[in-house]
């Protein structure tokens, strides 16, 4: 496993992992992508939004909560596969 996983500011070096990391993120569907896509430029810009742009947007608490804080660990595994 990548050390780098284990550091606070890990930071994907695609977007294919920002996509899967998004897909790992509970109460996120099919409707909901396709309005974060047309809202952010990239994958990379939602999860680098600030949590007070992602409110106003109507997100939740805990989908805020899970965008700042993704499984990478689980990201870097399905990308391994």
């Amino acid at each position: 496993m990548n050390s780098n996983l284990k550091l606070p500011n890990y930071k994907p070096d695609n977007e294919l992992a920002y996509w899967l990391a998004l897909h790992h993120i509970s109460g996120i569907g099919p409707r909901t992508v396709q309005n974060l896509k047309t809202i952010f430029a990239s994958w990379e810009e939602l999860f680098l939004a600030s949590p007070k742009i992602l409110a106003k947007i109507n997100l939740s608490e805990k989908i805020i909560a899970d965008l700042k804080n993704p499984p990478w660990h689980k990201i870097e595994q399905d990308l391994v596969w």
